[in-house]
């Protein structure tokens, strides 16, 4: 009996560990690649030497079969790609952990159903950021890097006109593509609590916004695309209401800022080579040309950089020579890299994810918070693929480790625990 005892406060002890460490994660996913990377290997090694302690039987996550088989063909056409040492391969196929990183934080979820700390932290968080985002929007500022690390982007760089919002991020592309996941997410739950609890949906407000002000073209369409999918579950007036505040908000963007006016003019117009569609179309049509030349297993994850120059000779402009090291569009970039194969379990892998989640939000009671969340994490994971049509977003790491919670978000739908008052009833 005292064995016993040991053994589970012991196991106690571990479990203390773990929520510790997934808090701290759950902190750094909107802000810090470095936390991530960290807390994430923390986690692991934690949910690792707990099951080898306790050695209970684990469930499979959903859609696993076709994940796994997509990394199989990627690893495999990393490990037969252009790289010229073993070592560079392997590195390609360990860019793949993120993908495996899902299955540790469904386990993490699915042992720790009560969401509210997790759901807090991330809440706090991201208004913070959304703020600081704000005053991003209308001076440049980067207050956070020391001096001479500070990094300022501009819609029109040339004329340093109209800062984009970066975040604590690098690029505005991450930050587009990370923050539109929360906004989708919070503005689905925020609209199934509405109007009791209001300020949820200045909230989610504040992050479409300052989504929109990266000046992300693609990140524009997506963003109405996904507030209005949100909007579906509740009915038509709500769906008319979230398409009047979405014009609002981008008419009043478009109004407070001369960068994106001008960036939209110069797209629309076509006639400035750094703002029209033929530098991108020209990096479209060198990786259908490498997937001609190599559609079974394509070039190798993680490859392009290693093109021959026959795909570079000719192209349009002198941007291609330097940008082809992508597709700069996540499907065409799958196709080239991994072939035939990986985009047919890759494409898999995603109607999987879709089909399971939907068959899973209807099968949830209405007028709860769990449904209205799931439908957001849907809704975010669809915004996710929107804006990987014209910008690679797999492989960097910051987006990577959004994306493999957010599936794992949407695989514990149901068992998140949000047992959140006042929300309204949802139509199927």
């Amino acid at each position: 009996m005292g064995a016993m005892d040991l053994k589970l406060r012991q196991v106690d002890w571990f479990d203390s560990l773990q929520k510790w460490a997934f808090g701290l994660y759950v902190l750094s996913l909107p802000t810090s690649i470095s936390g991530m990377e960290i807390f994430s290997s923390c986690l692991v090694l934690l949910i690792v030497v707990r099951w080898l302690w306790t050695r209970e039987k684990l469930e499979i996550p959903p859609f696993m079969k076709p994940l796994a088989i997509f990394m199989g063909v990627a690893a495999l056409s990393a490990l037969l790609g252009k790289k010229p040492t073993l070592l560079e391969k392997l590195a390609d196929v360990g860019s793949l952990r993120f993908f495996a990183l899902y299955v540790f934080l469904y386990y993490q979820l699915r042992r720790y159903n009560r969401s509210a700390y997790w759901l807090r932290i991330l809440f706090v968080v991201t208004t913070v950021i959304g703020i600081y985002g704000v005053f991003q929007h209308f001076m440049p500022l980067d207050l956070l890097r020391p001096e001479g690390k500070k990094i300022i982007h501009y819609a029109v760089e040339e004329l340093e006109l109209g800062p984009r919002v970066l975040g604590t991020f690098d690029w505005h592309l991450s930050f587009a593509n990370v923050y539109l996941l929360y906004a989708s997410v919070f503005l689905s739950l925020a609209l199934s609590l509405f109007p009791r609890q209001w300020w949820r949906l200045l909230h989610a407000t504040l992050l479409c916004v300052v989504v929109v002000w990266t000046s992300s073209r693609i990140a524009w369409f997506a963003t109405c695309v996904t507030a209005a999918l949100c909007a579906c579950a509740r009915g038509w007036k709500v769906l008319l209401a979230t398409a009047a505040l979405l014009l609002m908000v981008m008419l009043g963007s478009f109004a407070t800022s001369p960068g994106m006016r001008e960036r939209l003019r110069r797209t629309v117009e076509g006639t400035n080579p750094g703002y029209n569609f033929s530098q991108r179309q020209c990096v479209w049509e060198i990786h259908r040309d490498i997937f001609l030349d190599h559609p079974i297993l394509g070039i190798g994850y993680h490859n392009n950089g290693y093109l021959s120059k026959k795909y570079v000779e000719g192209s349009c402009i002198g941007y291609v020579e330097r940008a082809v090291g992508n597709a700069h569009s996540t499907p065409l970039e799958i196709l080239a890299t991994t072939g035939l194969l990986g985009t047919l379990a890759y494409l898999w892998f995603w109607f999987s994810v879709f089909w399971w989640g939907m068959r899973r939000y209807l099968s949830l009671v209405g007028g709860t918070a769990e449904r209205a969340f799931g439908w957001g994490t849907l809704v975010a994971l669809l915004g996710f693929n929107l804006q990987g049509l014209s910008h690679l977003n797999i492989y960097e790491p910051i987006i990577a480790h959004n994306l493999a919670f957010f599936l794992a978000l949407l695989a514990s739908m149901g068992h998140l625990g949000l047992n959140l008052p006042n929300a309204t009833p949802t139509r199927a």
